[in-house]
């Protein structure tokens, strides 16, 4: 383990069509352990709330920007910095208060990790998992997912540290592993999703 210093930049992209861009705002100005800097990337004509108490670096990119394309934009005038990690963060995921704290320590404890995952919970009912990741069939042949429907967070999975992939909103990734993968593959569909799921009671 390594108590290193971490350089942590968050990024946030949005399109200005999430209905609570303003209260992930306030989920990460409410970190335990707060990012060296907040970077937000706006697609198009977005119109974006005010954050309270939070500064943001704003980046324009097209509409029709993807997400890896959005955050490339934001790093593009950033030189990559020793031990720096991006905090990927969607604008209809909030972070509870110690997430970043526990990525944190957990890229401490395994630096070589290209990517650390946290639990995907409901917006309003966040004892209800829906994501730890995931892996694949003892064959390779099918994805499994780690969790089953509607699961209940009981402290069943604590003991899980490693899986095959996990969901990018709100994972803490190596810069230095984006530079030399290109970042996202072009194929990846980062903005295909519902807000009614994001925020379903």
């Amino acid at each position: 383990m390594t108590t290193a210093r971490i350089l942590v930049r968050a990024v946030i992209v949005s399109d200005g069509r999430s209905p609570v861009l303003a209260d992930v705002f306030d989920a990460i100005s409410s970190q335990e352990y707060m990012p060296d800097s907040v970077h937000l990337v706006t697609l198009g004509d977005a119109e974006i709330p005010t954050p309270q108490g939070l500064d943001l670096t704003t980046t324009a990119a097209p509409a029709s920007a993807s997400l890896g394309g959005a955050i490339a934009a934001a790093l593009a005038d950033l030189p990559a910095q020793e031990a720096e990690y991006l905090w990927l963060l969607h604008d209809d995921s909030a972070p509870q208060a110690d997430v970043l704290s526990k990525l944190a320590a957990t890229v401490r404890k395994r630096p070589r990790a290209a990517i650390v995952g946290a639990a995907q919970v409901r917006w309003r009912a966040t004892a209800r998992l829906i994501s730890l990741g995931s892996t694949v069939s003892r064959v390779g042949a099918r994805r499994i997912d780690l969790i089953d429907d509607n699961d209940i967070n009981q402290g069943q999975y604590d003991a899980r540290d490693d899986v095959l992939a996990v969901s990018i909103a709100g994972a803490l990734l190596r810069r230095d592993a984006w530079e030399q993968l290109g970042g996202f593959d072009d194929g990846y569909r980062g903005f295909t999703r519902s807000y009614g799921d994001a925020i379903e009671k």
